[in-house]
């Protein structure tokens, strides 16, 4: 298990964006550095290796999104579509850069596995949190039902990653299958 914690100086997608330009195996601890913009030697006393350093990126990005996420699912407002698609947006949108790098679905992949090995099981926490989104607007007729549209909407949106070329074409992608889902007829 990884702790998801802040450290000084080091955002975490800047760290995954250089292990997603050169892989695991090829990024350098001083890639990382770089991309963070501190010495070589500050990024060895923050982590000790480059094990330790990914692993820290990535649960503590995967954390940070998933808590922004159901951040935005508990004070919701608003029509719960449009709050839907800024969920599925903001959840996934960012990962679209990440995503057509050389090792960004590798390192996306490796993303929610950690995610989900953590105590709280992040991605399961979402979708539970989705489910219980659409059942309190009138989404879904049962809990069941909102857990299998849960399920639908965030398949649906790693799909749209893989097929979108931007951010703003992946939202696009996200209000279609929306539109499909839950108002066309």
């Amino acid at each position: 298990m990884v702790t998801a914690y802040t450290i000084s100086g080091v955002n975490p997608r800047d760290v995954m964006t250089a292990f997603a330009q050169y892989g695991f195996r090829k990024t350098s601890m001083e890639d990382i550095a770089r991309a963070v913009g501190l010495s070589r030697q500050s990024i060895y006393k923050k982590f000790g290796s480059k094990d330790a350093c990914y692993s820290w990126s990535l649960v503590t990005y995967m954390q940070a999104l998933y808590q922004n996420v159901i951040g935005i699912l508990d004070e919701a407002n608003g029509d719960p579509i449009d709050v839907l698609a800024t969920v599925l947006t903001s959840v996934v949108g960012d990962s679209v850069e990440l995503a057509k790098t050389r090792h960004g679905s590798e390192l996306l992949e490796d993303a929610l596995k950690l995610s989900a090995d953590q105590p709280e099981n992040w991605p399961k926490v979402y979708v539970e949190n989705l489910a219980r989104f659409m059942s309190e607007n009138g989404l879904a007729a049962t809990p069941d039902r909102a857990l299998d549209l849960a399920h639908l909407l965030v398949t649906s949106t790693r799909g749209a990653l893989v097929v979108s070329t931007s951010r703003d074409e992946f939202s696009d992608d996200i209000h279609r299958i929306l539109r499909t889902v839950f108002l066309d007829t």
